[in-house]
């Protein structure tokens, strides 16, 4: 299970998005105005996640590997979401 905490201030985010890559951190972001569905590829790192739970499972990982998590918030939806660290 991943958990991560979830932007309650001014501007509550309505999503999030979480990249994994083994080895090292993503380094593509999402990009502003695209969607995004797990099992996509983003750059260098897989898009794994995409919903409003700041909570979400893994399976089928292997336990000696090292995966490393990008969470991103996200406002909107279509051609007006909008994605923030």
């Amino acid at each position: 299970t991943v958990n991560f905490g979830a932007n309650s201030g001014a501007n509550p985010s309505t999503g999030f998005i979480a990249i994994r890559r083994v080895g090292a951190y993503a380094s593509t972001a999402p990009a502003d105005g695209t969607t995004y569905t797990a099992g996509e590829a983003l750059g260098n790192g897989e898009v794994v996640y995409v919903g409003a739970s700041a909570t979400f499972n893994q399976s089928g990982l292997d336990p000696v590997t090292n995966y490393y998590y990008r969470i991103y918030s996200f406002a909107g939806s279509g051609e007006s979401i909008n994605y923030k660290d």
